[in-house]
């Protein structure tokens, strides 16, 4: 069943060239996505809490439209589109009138807090009906280009979410803030994708990895690592001029 609100842009939400960051729509979205999970049943504080359940995102795919800016009044929606075995494929849609700003798709897992396992599905207690998929979903891996060391990013307070890990929401801002000089401020995405293979815990000092996509001139592959040598996450963003 799709949910819906509608969200007003603050000037806080946007970048220097006025328009919302892609990681302030992504949190909106799920903020409203933990609204529908508290309809349903328990949102995810209390299902963590009262139950020793919680969600966790493993791929994400973001596309791109109409750009928004302070003031603009946005309609979001997100709904379930599959959930089986392991796996929870949760679809957002963003529109400002009859232009779309944003399409995403991501897929979940349901894990118990204290051990890490992982659930199946249906001990989530709480299933509404499934509405129908869009049209892509996030790729299960990326082929990326040779890549090479661009810089460090430590995992800080203003990161960390209840989990004590980078919540997935700060991801994008983490990406743009690793393109190449100047890229941000002439261009924004058109497509994310962002695979998730470990948290990021507060204090983890991640190794950036960069490098850019043969087929494309302005597409860059990327790649995280932890103390450990781990991949934390590898990532693909597509961008376009801002217009």
């Amino acid at each position: 069943m799709v949910f819906t609100e509608t969200y007003t842009v603050s000037w806080h939400d946007t970048d220097a060239g006025r328009v919302a960051r892609p990681s302030r729509l992504l949190t909106a979205l799920q903020e409203m996505a933990n609204h529908q999970c508290g309809t349903y049943g328990k949102d995810l504080d209390r299902m963590r809490d009262e139950d020793g359940k919680g969600f966790i995102l493993t791929r994400l795919e973001l596309r791109f439209g109409a750009l928004c800016r302070a003031g603009d009044v946005l309609e979001l929606s997100t709904w379930i589109s599959s959930a089986k075995a392991l796996s929870t494929i949760r679809e957002f849609r963003i529109r400002k009138g009859e232009e779309t700003v944003l399409e995403g798709s991501g897929s979940w897992v349901l894990v118990d807090t204290g051990t890490r396992a992982l659930l199946k599905v249906e001990e989530y207690p709480y299933p509404y009906p499934a509405d129908e998929p869009l049209p892509f979903a996030p790729p299960m891996r990326l082929k990326l280009p040779p890549l090479e060391p661009v810089g460090h990013r430590r995992i800080v307070y203003s990161d960390t979410d209840y989990n004590g890990h980078m919540n997935n929401t700060r991801y994008p801002d983490l990406l743009m803030d690793f393109l190449p000089d100047g890229i941000p401020d002439e261009m924004y995405p058109k497509r994310m994708v962002i695979l998730y293979h470990s948290g990021a815990p507060a204090g983890e000092n991640l190794e950036i990895l960069r490098g850019p996509m043969p087929d494309s001139p302005y597409a860059y592959g990327f790649e995280a690592r932890g103390a450990d040598g781990k991949t934390c996450f590898t990532a693909l963003v597509e961008l376009r001029p801002r217009g």
